[in-house]
This record gives structure tokens, C-alpha cells and sequence, in this order.
């Protein structure tokens, strides 16, 4: 608790003196962008579209995202929502749009716009609990200059053979209102599991051939910039056989195996087939995020021996506070019947609860919540800081046993470095103090925010 009180006071300390900091601050490339957006007080029926700033990215495809076509603009606001979506994309530093009257009911527009480098190496370290994790890879964010997404990572889990993973997607389809995309995996993995103390009692090894596909059309507006959207998700899986062994240093006698979990004995084929309703109506400020962004998805799930079926809800909020202090929130709820190591949920590590390590808790039944509220402290050419703050609170567990049970809580706080100029290039180091049942500490460190709306396949 005394890690959160003095992460809670630092961070009061920054945002009080953000006020004085960011008049001298500004990001240059802010600055760079020509022709600032000016207030309109008319209507424009007719409207002709110039564009600058474009180098990488197609310009046809830029104006069919915005729909210039069948844009009007009436004050100052409609500039505004323009420019919002323009900065969604998140392939740009800067936006600007500026609006001039030309004769009865036409006007003349001028957008202008800086552009990212979206060309990224990727070679990092997950480390802070559980095993640790070594990446290296690549990818481009902007390919054929249409916002499409591509790449690839080699992946090893500590001293498991590599895998690798590739992807692609288009994640502002259909003029920003849908997305579809894939991956294939080679997933090897190591996973430690924990007795009711936190201790490692024995380790399980599996691997697995997959290709996941997720399509997402839109199916009507949700707010003034987003959209609702129905469409699938398909997975289908090459499983070896999996494999469990007891730690050598284990002090825990009454655990062999983890209970409730089922090995494959043999290779065969998985997959799942879920039906997903979701909207989208978030708009990205660099650093910062506002609005909501969820899913609902349930279907039918077939593991190598046996067959089962899964529902999940998630959700995400974020608010700002002014320009810079955002109030960030996240939750998922997950139910399934497949208790195969890469059906059941865990908890704890890289992608749930801070200052735990990975797998702590596991079950087929899962919910956890994460509370952020972070603010960008200084901006300069080349690094936005981002100090925060933050709670995560969640609970794993199997259908035999309570509901709830497994509760583990963090608090703790962090940063974030990123450079502006590059898609998506944040560093981000976080050190959890775990609060709940199992008493751990850690530090994470990773790249983009901790829980990330835009992930690769939704």
C-alpha cells in the first residue's frame, strides 16, 4: 500500500506541475503542421478537398476513410470530429484542417498532416513473473499506404525451443467502421503452475500449429465517430501432445499434477467458431484514448479430445481529463468447458495483473478489471512521458470450485516513454505490489500500454 500512496502522490505532484510544464513542451512535430484549424460560422454544401503532409500513405484510400465525399461541414466541430479521426488512425503525429469560403455554398479545405514512421523492429523482454519471454521481429503498420498491418515475431519462453507468429489486418476497414485479419502461430510454450502459497510446484509443456481469422463488419453507427459491428471468429489448431513435470525444488508434496486441467495424450486437430456482436467508438490522442470500445463473442470450441463451448465479454473506457490526465478502464469476463492448457484462462503476469507472476491463478472461469489513471507529464520532439497509476483486481478459478475464489489484487504504478514519431513505439515499465492472497512484487517491462484496445485481432 505504501508503494500506491507514494505512486498516487507522485503522480498529484506531475499532474499539478503538467500545467506549467506543457507551455514549454510542446511536441515539435506538433508545430510542424501548417495551417492551424481555424472556427467556421457557415455552412459548406460543396466542399473541395486539398491535401498535404501525405508521403507513404495512398491518398486515395486516405480520402475514402474519411469519406470526403459526403462530409459537410457547419462550425468548428464538424473540423474538429474530422481531425479526431484523422489522429485514430494513429499513423499520423498531427492533423490540421483548415476551411475557407469559395463562392455560394462551396468552400475550399485544406488538410495537412504528418506522418509516422510505421516500418518498426521489434526486439524486446517480458520479464516480472512467470517465465520469461524474449521477442524479436518486425512489422508494418501502414503497408500498400492503406493502413494495413503486417509482420511477424520469433518467440521463446526461457528455455523452450522458439516459436514464431505471423500476422495481417486491416484494422479501419470499411472507412474506419470494421476490421479483419489473421494470424498463424507456432506456439511452444512453457507455463509454470503455483501452489495456494505461490509457489512453482511443476511446469507443463505444449505446442501447437494454429491460424486465427476474425472478420467484423459494421452494422450501424455508435457515436459520432464509431460503429457497431457484427462478424466471427475461427481458429483452427495442430496440437501435440502436452506434457507435465514436477519441479525438482518444489516444497509442495500434495501437488503432482494441476488439478483440473487435462493433458493431450496424443496430437490432434482443435479449433473454435464464436459469433461476435462489438462496437467501437474510441478516439486516440497519441499517448491518451476517449470513449468505449467492447465485445461479446460465444461459441463452440473442440480441443484434440474433446469438445466444448466458451463465452467472453470485454470492455474498454477511457476519459480525459483536459488534454492530458486519462482515466483509463478495462474488464473481461471469460467462460469455457475446455480445460486444456490453452483453453483455460490465467491469471496474473503480462496481460491481467500486474506484480503477479504469469499463471498464478488459472481456471475456466475468469474476470478481472484494470483501473489506470496516467497523464502526460512532458512532451518534447522526440518523448511524450506518461507517468500512472493503477489497480488491478481479478479472480481465476475452476467450475468445482467457489465462485471467485483465486482473488488476487495489485496496485502499484509506472510510465511510459513514447516516441511520437513512430507508430505505436511506447516503452512502458510498470512495478506491481501484489495487495491480495498471494504476496508478490514485480516489475514489468514492456512495449504500448498495458491493456491495449487495439490488438491484433480485435
Amino acid at each position: 500500500m505504501k508503494v500506491f500512496t507514494g505512486g498516487l502522490a507522485l503522480f498529484s505532484w506531475i499532474v499539478a506541475i503538467n500545467l506549467f510544464v506543457t507551455n514549454y513542451t510542446w511536441a515539435q512535430d506538433e508545430k510542424n503542421v501548417t495551417g492551424p484549424s481555424s472556427p467556421v460560422q457557415f455552412s459548406c454544401q460543396n466542399i473541395q478537398y486539398e491535401i498535404f503532409g501525405l508521403q507513404r500513405t495512398d491518398e486515395q484510400w486516405f480520402r475514402d476513410y474519411l469519406d470526403l465525399s459526403r462530409v459537410l461541414i457547419q462550425d468548428s466541430d464538424d473540423i474538429e470530429a474530422l481531425q479526431k479521426k484523422i489522429m485514430t488512425t494513429d499513423i499520423f503525429t498531427a492533423a490540421s484542417v483548415k476551411v475557407e469560403p469559395s463562392v455560394r455554398g462551396s468552400c475550399k479545405s485544406q488538410i495537412f498532416v504528418n506522418e509516422k514512421w510505421t516500418r518498426i523492429p521489434v526486439i524486446r523482454g517480458a520479464y516480472g513473473g512467470g517465465t520469461p519471454l524474449v521477442i524479436l521481429g518486425g512489422y508494418e503498420t501502414n503497408a500498400f499506404g492503406r493502413l494495413f498491418a503486417i509482420g511477424g515475431e520469433i518467440r521463446r519462453y526461457g528455455n523452450q525451443p522458439p516459436g514464431a507468429f505471423l500476422f495481417f489486418k486491416s484494422p479501419r476497414a470499411w472507412r474506419g467502421l470494421g476490421l479483419w485479419g489473421g494470424e498463424i502461430w507456432l506456439d511452444r510454450r512453457r507455463r509454470q503452475f503455483y501452489d495456494r502459497n505461490g509457489d512453482v510446484f511443476g511446469f507443463a509443456d505444449s505446442e501447437s500449429l494454429l491460424t486465427k481469422m476474425q472478420w467484423l463488419y459494421p452494422i450501424g453507427r455508435m457515436g459520432r465517430h464509431g460503429s457497431f459491428q457484427a462478424g466471427f471468429h475461427l481458429q483452427v489448431s495442430r496440437e501435440s501432445p502436452s506434457s507435465f513435470a514436477k519441479s525438482q525444488v518444489s516444497k509442495t508434496s500434495s501437488y503432482e499434477h494441476p488439478r483440473g486441467v487435462s493433458l493431450n495424450t496424443k496430437a490432434g486437430f482443435g479449433g473454435v467458431l464464436g459469433a461476435i456482436i462489438a462496437g467501437d467508438d474510441l478516439t486516440i490522442y497519441g499517448l491518451s484514448m476517449d470513449g468505449l470500445k467492447g465485445r461479446l463473442v460465444a461459441g463452440t470450441s473442440r480441443a484434440p479430445q474433446s469438445t466444448g463451448a466458451f463465452s467472453e465479454a470485454e470492455v474498454f473506457g477511457y476519459a480525459l481529463a483536459g488534454r492530458d490526465v486519462n482515466l483509463a478502464v478495462h474488464a473481461f469476463i471469460g467462460s469455457t468447458t475446455d480445460k486444456t492448457l490453452s483453453g483455460l484462462y490465467y491469471l496474473g503476469g503480462f496481460d491481467s495483473i500486474r506484480g503477479l507472476p504469469d499463471g498464478i491463478r488459472y481456471g475456466n472461469k475468469i474476470a478481472y478489471t484494470n483501473l489506470e489513471l496516467r497523464a502526460v507529464a512532458a512532451r518534447f520532439q522526440y518523448a511524450h512521458i506518461q507517468p500512472a497509476v493503477f489497480i488491478d483486481s481479478g479472480a481465476a478459478w475452476l467450475d468445482s470450485e467457489p465462485t471467485g475464489s483465486g482473488r488476487e489484487t495489485s496496485t502499484g504504478a509506472g510510465f511510459r516513454i513514447s516516441i511520437p514519431q513512430v507508430y505505436r513505439l511506447i516503452l512502458r515499465v510498470d512495478y506491481g505490489l501484489s495487495i491480495g492472497t498471494t504476496k508478490s512484487r514485480g516489475v514489468s517491462i514492456g512495449l504500448n500500454q498495458f491493456f491495449q484496445p487495439y490488438k491484433l485481432t480485435f
